[in-house]
């Protein structure tokens, strides 16, 4: 409600008019678009992967709780560069599939270990894919964290395996001679 006052011809005040616009409408649009956006949050925090959307600067413009867990110490940090966040580096990623994805258009991939606070190895692999504008232009890039680390440490130990293997064949193999 807006009040204005009114004056008459000799400019002595005689009273008020006011304004009143209904905005039921809006705030309808504005629920609707905050229940939206709660589900798309909801949804990329139940995925179990990192999801961040990052523009050219490399700034992260949208991420999900994973993100922030793994690599941000629980804190969502909209607006940082990816490498600080991902790499805790005030510079870019060298082969940084993000950069990569810009460039080529086409799907990235990188892997990375992280070593935890505890001491213990972390592996991750991330997939970049460019998302182009209604103009053909790729103007942001969306980054799918994995945590791979059981599979590499299953393929860590399945190469220990061979090398034992090989050790063994060998040795038994000199023995013969």
């Amino acid at each position: 409600e807006t009040r204005v006052p009114l004056y008459d011809e000799n400019g002595t005040h005689i009273g008020y008019t006011s304004f009143i616009a209904d905005i039921t409408e809006r705030k309808r649009l504005e629920e609707r678009i905050l229940a939206e956006k709660k589900k798309l949050n909801d949804a990329l925090d139940a995925m179990g992967a990192g999801v961040a959307l990052l523009d050219r600067q490399r700034r992260i413009v949208l991420t999900n709780r994973t993100v922030a867990e793994w690599f941000g110490n629980g804190s969502i940090t909209e607006n940082k560069k990816c490498h600080e966040l991902y790499a805790c580096s005030p510079q870019p990623c060298q082969d940084c599939p993000v950069e990569r994805a810009f460039l080529t258009g086409h799907t990235e991939r990188s892997e990375q270990v992280v070593i935890t606070p505890d001491g213990r190895k972390k592996y991750f692999e991330h997939i970049a894919t460019p998302i182009q504008d209604e103009d053909g232009e790729v103007r942001t890039v969306l980054k799918l964290t994995q945590d791979v680390t059981q599979s590499a440490l299953q393929l860590e130990q399945l190469r220990l395996m061979r090398e034992l293997s090989d050790s063994l064949q060998t040795s038994l193999d000199f023995n013969r001679l």
